[in-house]
């Protein structure tokens, strides 16, 4: 604790500790801070105070936590490039039409140039940025609370955003992959704690990121508590991969399905980083041309008039 930095931080393990002298047990204690240490850290306690293997247990966690949390931040980078590059594309198109145009506008005004219609769709949009920029910042502002809050308070909202996500072209497959990366990694790491089939994938559930592979995933746990194996369950969700139906599959009839879902979630990290190079690897080019496109159709709706402003002055 006092090599610890940060006194909200302290304040907490101060208090856990407390618990702890006071009779409570590790999971009860963590426990309090549901926001702090995630409920699979929590089982992890629980299960290996009750069974004497709370070190081992925490060794593979901690694992896990390399694991997972290594390729959350490379997702997070690819992910990050694209919307810094929109931020500063949406400022140059800002600056162009709230400054640029204007002057130009002044011009055709000065001359009674007529204007094509390129031009007066440009010098529209040009008086939206410089008149309304507060209403259609509060818009924009308004509109990502409110998806947020709906996200977050209505199930239905969720269950189709986090199915949707999976169609986006090239950011659906990175999300796929890093899903089912987690998803098998966590449930090998219940295995490994000796949870039952049944509780791991009731625990998967609640634990995974996504709504609509949560929902899947108790569906999964239904048709193994009536008796089906858990290949079969994850073929009639028609929701993961066919390679990783097949490998539980191999897994559950060999006996060894811990050690192949480990190795469907190193796969699928591996998946993961090519995936995201390619993402990085487009989105420059893509970019230029986006921009290129953008601000070429700019330029030319404004030079449109300027091509006959000799006969209007003449």
């Amino acid at each position: 604790i006092n090599g610890i930095e940060n006194k909200s931080f302290v304040e907490v393990l101060t208090d856990i500790r407390f618990g702890i002298e006071s009779g409570l047990s590790l999971n009860e204690s963590f426990g309090a801070y549901p926001k702090i240490f995630d409920a699979l850290f929590i089982n992890f306690l629980a299960i290996g105070e009750q069974g004497g293997i709370l070190e081992p247990l925490l060794a593979k966690y901690l694992e896990y936590k390399e694991k997972t949390d290594a390729i959350k931040r490379k997702v997070k980078s690819a992910l990050a490039y694209p919307v810094i590059v929109m931020i500063v594309a949406t400022l140059v198109l800002a600056v162009i039409l709230g400054f640029v145009v204007p002057q130009f506008e002044e011009v055709f005004k000065s001359v009674g140039a007529e204007l094509p219609a390129p031009t007066l769709i440009v010098i529209a949009l040009s008086d939206v940025v410089v008149n309304y920029w507060w209403l259609v910042l509060f818009l924009v502002v308004a509109a990502i609370i409110a998806f947020r809050k709906t996200y977050s308070t209505v199930a239905r909202f969720r269950f189709f955003v986090d199915k949707f996500i999976f169609r986006v072209p090239l950011f659906g497959e990175l999300a796929m992959k890093t899903l089912v990366s987690r998803w098998t990694r966590t449930l090998s790491l219940l295995f490994a704690a000796g949870v039952p089939l049944n509780s791991a994938l009731k625990s998967i559930a609640f634990l995974v990121d996504n709504y609509f592979y949560g929902a899947v995933t108790l569906n999964v746990q239904k048709d193994v508590e009536s008796g089906n194996s858990l290949h079969v369950a994850m073929e009639t969700s028609d929701a993961f991969p066919v390679m990783v139906n097949q490998m539980v599959a191999v897994g559950e009839e060999a006996g060894s399905l811990e050690f192949l879902l480990l190795s469907i979630s190193d796969y699928y990290d591996q998946e993961t980083e090519m995936v995201i190079e390619t993402i990085l690897s487009l989105i420059e080019p893509v970019t230029i041309v986006f921009l290129g496109v953008v601000l070429g159709a700019i330029i030319v709706a404004i030079y449109l008039p300027l091509f006959h402003l000799g006969d209007v002055v003449g």
